[in-house]
């Protein structure tokens, strides 16, 4: 598993790792090591010296990442060119399955990834009897697992020292540290004015930290009091609704329902006196 330990503090795991620069560098930059950085440079394979002439012709398979790629192959010394660019598109049409693009250096074919990942190639004649890797311009040394190199830098923060040391089980070539400046806080003399400065240094530093954080926590405190006061207001709201449609004024209502009640009443009578009005003049005209 890749590690990586700053200033003598516990080992940071970022996790295992094939022997690839681009996955290494991305491990760096996922483990979130403050001031810790890695780029991945790209990784290229050099072009062979090709065959003064091509010894048959047929098709030959170049397995790159391992995907196979067929390329047709002419035989003769003016079929070197041709061998050439039929490798080179047949590469070049394979890049996003491979992540791996190739060119024609004018006398071989030379490999190429831009993200830093490995380049693994392999050749077989196949139908192309008795040929070899030179007949396209590939170099003998190039068919296998070519790797790159990545860049690291460590920005240590004030008050930081030690070194950044990566450490790999069957992966990295070798341990690699890098001088971390600044000084220790437990490290300072404050009888100098370099020292004196310096102290004064690492106290802005750590205000500064704790004035970030304060203001982190800040923002985060608003937020919860803003939620907290909606979620408050949404509740008085109910309890209103609730009220409005529970609770009744029964004074008022109970006057509602006295005047509805005489006006019942006074229209009963009314009609009474309105069925009576007609007998009335029956009686008259007898």
């Amino acid at each position: 598993a890749l590690t990586v330990t700053v200033g003598g503090n516990p080992a940071v795991a970022l996790g295992s790792v094939a022997v690839d620069a681009k996955a290494i560098a991305a491990a760096i930059n996922s483990g979130n090591v403050s001031g810790l950085t890695a780029t991945a440079n790209a990784t290229t394979v050099a072009a062979g010296v090709q065959a003064a002439s091509s010894t048959a012709s047929g098709s030959a398979t170049f397995t790159i990442n391992g995907v196979a790629i067929a390329v047709a192959g002419v035989t003769g010394a003016a079929g070197l060119a041709t061998n050439r660019a039929n490798l080179v598109a047949a590469v070049n049409a394979n890049s996003a399955a491979t992540g791996v693009t190739a060119s024609d250096t004018g006398g071989g074919v030379s490999f190429g990834a831009a993200d830093g990942r490995n380049i693994t190639i392999a050749y077989t004649a196949g139908g192309f009897t008795g040929s070899n890797s030179l007949d396209f311009g590939v170099a003998a040394a190039a068919l296998a697992t070519n790797g790159s190199t990545i860049n690291v830098n460590y920005a240590a923060p004030t008050g930081t020292t030690g070194s950044v040391v990566f450490a790999q089980t069957g992966g990295l070539n070798s341990t690699t540290a890098i001088a971390a400046t600044g000084t220790a806080v437990n490290a300072i003399d404050i009888s100098t004015v370099t020292g004196a400065n310096s102290a004064l240094s690492a106290i802005d530093a750590a205000l500064s930290t704790v004035n970030g954080t304060r203001a982190t926590l800040g923002a985060i405190q608003n937020r919860f009091s803003s939620t907290i006061q909606n979620l408050q207001i949404g509740g008085e709201n109910l309890s209103a609704s609730r009220s409005r449609i529970q609770d009744a004024d029964f004074a008022a209502e109970t006057a509602n329902l006295s005047r509805a009640q005489v006006l019942q009443q006074a229209g009963t009578a009314i009609v009474a006196q309105a069925n009576q009005l007609p007998q009335q003049v029956l009686q008259l005209l007898r």
